[in-house]
């Protein structure tokens, strides 16, 4: 079996589209949680987000979590990679988000840069890079 039959990605809305209410938020969570498990369940053990803020990074603090606590239980590893659709693209950022982006990239077994800098359609091709490099898509 190759990587990708085992890789598993996100895409979701970025922040301004997330729902606000803490509630509706943790739902969010434990629904993707739970899709996590699943998929580690069936096998997949390697997980890409494409690093924007927002769904991109409650999915990388959701697959840490289950990382953790996978090292405690089974001693399974899972895998998590960052797809950067640019270098620098977080200057824009608050900086709060900044700093949840960058304690959430320190994690990562991988980071990877599609683009060097912001271009056309660089965020379609970060996309296009999940959808090619995994089997399954977790939105």
């Amino acid at each position: 079996m190759n990587v990708k039959e085992k890789t598993a990605c996100f895409i979701g809305d970025r922040g301004m589209k997330m729902p606000q209410n803490s509630e509706k938020v943790s739902k969010l969570q434990v629904a993707v949680y739970e899709e996590i498990d699943k998929a580690v369940n069936d096998g997949y053990n390697n997980f890409i987000f494409g690093a924007c803020c927002g769904f991109d990074l409650m999915c990388a603090e959701m697959v840490l979590l289950r990382q953790r606590l996978l090292k405690q239980i089974d001693k399974k590893q899972i895998y998590l990679t960052a797809a950067l659709s640019f270098n620098d693209s977080i200057r824009t950022w608050s900086e709060q988000q900044q700093k949840q982006y960058t304690k959430i990239l320190v994690q990562c077994d991988q980071a990877i840069h599609i683009n060097s800098k912001h271009r056309f359609n660089c965020y379609k091709s970060k996309t296009r890079y999940m959808i090619e490099n995994s089997s399954r898509l977790i939105c």
